[in-house]
């Protein structure tokens, strides 16, 4: 069944399900990658990276990474039911992970991808009808932080623990 979408409305993002097997090459040891993949709906360009997880930190920054990749937003960011993005999967009411407001991908894909996008098709598409029709993106970009409650001491200190999650696999 064809769809066709308008111009910078939809991109749809999900993880493609297989893992690709990483070599940390000081300790020989082989990781499961996850990949991410996102697709703008008029042009079906592609934006796709290996990161360590589905958790919600790598599934924000994945997000972050490909919208800066498209150069701009586009009004609706359609996932699947994958467990990072939705707390409750629901054909028309998911609930979504706060974080996430504003047919499946293939292994195969992943290996052609730059042959794949740079043949002219869906770049031009790109160029042509969902770049111009996608919101600016702000001058900072989201940085994923994770909020907790505090508990006063007797002593009257609180404990503070910062991280940052940059898990991308990307260079």
């Amino acid at each position: 069944m064809r769809q066709d979408y308008r111009a910078g409305e939809k991109m749809f993002v999900d993880y493609a399900g297989q893992t690709v097997p990483l070599v940390d090459r000081a300790t020989g040891e082989i990781h499961q990658a996850q990949i991410f993949i996102s697709v703008l709906g008029a042009s079906h360009y592609t934006y796709a990276e290996a990161t360590w997880s589905q958790s919600l930190p790598d599934w924000i920054n994945s997000h972050v990474r490909a919208l800066s990749f498209f150069q701009g937003a586009p009004e609706l960011v359609i996932p699947d039911n994958l467990k990072s993005g939705v707390t409750k999967a629901s054909r028309y009411e998911p609930d979504l992970n706060p974080p996430t407001r504003n047919s499946s991908p293939i292994m195969a894909l992943l290996s052609s991808l730059p042959a794949y996008e740079n043949l002219g098709t869906r770049r031009s598409l790109y160029e042509s009808l969902d770049r111009p029709a996608l919101k600016p993106l702000p001058i900072n970009p989201y940085v994923y932080a994770e909020w907790k409650k505090a508990r006063v001491h007797i002593d009257y200190h609180i404990e503070i623990l910062c991280s940052i999650h940059e898990n991308s696999l990307r260079s």
